[in-house]
């Protein structure tokens, strides 16, 4: 994890990203022995993204779909992410900064 404003928090089936302006957007690290995930994600009304980052030495990351996911209204989504190659996943967690608004993302 690479939360450098401590805005991550672990909840019981959720990451959640909490941030406000100024603070760093959060990252979960992680190894999979898949090539390709179903992730679950939910969000307040804002505008949101997440990141997904792809690794084989977790020095060198490469951008494997672009920025993915914008909500404009509160609610859920999915999306699927085939990370064939990597060895490790970076996933950047931007949620929107303004006060009361949030993104979570399944374990």
């Amino acid at each position: 994890m690479e939360d450098p404003s401590g805005v991550l928090t672990e909840e019981e089936e959720w990451w959640l990203s909490d941030r406000e302006r100024g603070e760093t957007a959060p990252a979960l690290i992680a190894r999979f022995r898949c090539e390709k995930l179903k992730f679950k994600l939910y969000a307040s009304e804002g505008n949101h993204s997440i990141i997904f980052y792809g690794s084989t030495d977790m020095k060198n990351w490469t951008d494997i779909m672009g920025k993915i996911l914008s909500f404009a209204v509160e609610g859920e989504d999915y999306a699927e992410v085939d990370f064939k190659g990597y060895a490790f996943i970076r996933i950047v967690l931007r949620d929107d900064p303004r006060p009361n608004r949030f993104l979570r993302l399944s374990k």
